[in-house]
Parts: structure tokens; sequence; C-alpha cells
């Protein structure tokens, strides 16, 4: 079997287990990315890996442009409007997550709004709120992760839990409980 044969199956199975994944590489400086989900960044723009929802967001589907990798840091320009940003990938043993992957997560080469891939499936009421950043019951998973992004790693790495916990802020969480791959409850919490 030559590699070709070997990575078709492979790419197929991991575009079947998780779509949003679909076509997914690592970007390097100076390539054109698109935000796979919606991110938040505080008034400083700054990103969290921790993925606090701050009050400046930034649209799955905005073009951006790589302008520096480090460790723990990825910096962005926005295309239209040219502001920058800076995802930091903060406590990486504690979030489980590596620079990579947090960059998998956040990039895609091809516009994850355009037609024919995921989102076109997702019903209206799911596009108003990835559209928004808001999370809603009845929304299914990938429309949750696009509109609120991941949720941190040191959760549950698993997005088949059943409960995934988001910070709106330091002090409160959101939780979102899922039942049949369907949000079923969100509810607030506050952190003490």
């Amino acid at each position: 079997m030559t590699l070709r044969q070997y990575l078709s199956p492979l790419v197929l199975l991991t575009c079947l287990v998780h779509p949003c994944l679909a076509a997914a590489s690592t970007p390097t400086v100076g390539d054109h990315v698109f935000l796979r989900v919606n991110v938040r960044a505080d008034d400083r723009h700054l990103i969290l890996s921790a993925n606090y929802h701050a009050d400046h967001l930034l649209p799955a589907g905005t073009e951006v442009v790589i302008t520096e990798i480090s460790d723990p840091v990825v910096r962005f320009q926005v295309v239209a409007g040219g502001e920058v940003y800076v995802v930091m990938n903060v406590n990486r043993d504690f979030m489980n997550i590596t620079r990579d992957d947090l960059m998998t997560r956040l990039f895609s080469r091809d516009n994850p709004l355009a037609p024919g891939t995921p989102f076109e499936t997702f019903t209206e009421e799911e596009k108003e709120h990835v559209l928004s950043g808001t999370v809603a019951e009845g929304m299914g998973r990938d429309a949750v992760l696009m509109a609120y992004g991941y949720p941190p790693g040191y959760q549950d790495s698993s997005l088949r839990s059943e409960l995934w916990v988001y910070w709106d802020s330091r002090w409160s969480k959101k939780m979102l409980y899922f039942q049949d791959d369907r949000v079923v409850q969100v509810a607030d919490a506050e952190v003490r």
C-alpha cells in the first residue's frame, strides 16, 4: 500500500469524525488563513487558550495573516482593518493543549462559512447563534464549537462529553449540557 493510499482513508476518517477539523494543517508565518471558530479577545487584543469569553468578538471566517509563531505566542493581523491580536497558550500543561493543536483549532486554510462547509448544514437558528457568538438549547456540537470555540482542555478533553464548561470571565462559567449531541440546557454559574 502506498502512502497516498494509506493517507486518503485516514483523511476521510478525520473529516467524518470531526468535520470542523477537516483540511486542518498548522499555519506558518506569512500564511493567509481564516478563523475556524468565533474568538474572543480582551481590550488589549489578547486571546487566551483558556477561551475566556472577553468582550471583543472576532467572527469565524475572518481572514487573518499569521505574523509570529513562538512559544507560547501566536500573533496575527486581521486582513480587513489591520488590527493585531496575540493568542497566548497559557498554562500549556494544565490546559492540556499544544501550540500547534491550539492553532489547528483556531485557524483554517478555507473559510468555514463558505458554501460546501458544515456551516451550510446548520439550522437557521444555529447559523444566527454562530454569527452572533452565542449558544442556545437545541444547537448541535459543531455549531457550538463554531459559535463559542472549544471548551478549555483541562475540563474534559473529549468533545463527546455530555457537559462542556466555558469561562465567561474569571468569576463566571457557562455550562452546556448535551443529550443526543444537542444542547439541552445552558446554565450560568458563579465561581467562588
